[in-house]
């Protein structure tokens, strides 16, 4: 976990892996709020028609963002936000109630003027063969 002051000390942290304490998993209510909301209907999420439901990439991407900020705690800023994601990889689905860990690389620091954009490489792996199924680059700004 990294807990900083400043933006500006993040890049003390390039290159170095960040992992998550606890193996993460999405239940089915998590999988109902998320279709409710999403108006998503694809059987192969829907826990009402499909055994082993497939969690659906968007729902992921919406809940990384929780995540990361509990990784990365910045003492003095106004707000964090995640402002774009430049490259995302599924290899393989994550479903229903199955456990996987969360790790992120932080890559870049960027300021400019009193904004700081960090780039992060976040990957998401089975914890029992430790196999990524995830792979995201992520930008977030801090301000």
């Amino acid at each position: 976990m990294i807990n900083i002051k400043i933006p500006s000390q993040l890049s003390d942290y390039i290159d170095q892996e960040i992992i998550y304490p606890d193996n993460i998993q999405f239940g089915k209510k998590d999988l109902k709020d998320f279709l409710r909301l999403s108006q998503d209907k694809t059987d192969i999420h829907n826990p009402e028609i499909t055994e082993q439901p497939v969690i659906p990439g968007n729902m992921i991407l919406m809940k990384l963002p929780r995540f990361i900020q509990q990784m990365i705690k910045v003492e003095e800023i106004q707000s964090v936000m995640t402002v774009g994601y430049d490259k995302i990889s599924f290899k393989s689905p994550l479903h229903i109630d199955q456990e996987f860990k969360l790790s992120l690389t932080c890559t870049n620091l960027r300021k400019r003027g009193e904004t700081y954009f960090l780039s992060q490489e976040i990957k998401l792996k089975h914890p029992a063969d430790s196999m990524i199924f995830c792979q995201i680059q992520i930008n977030d700004l801090y301000r």
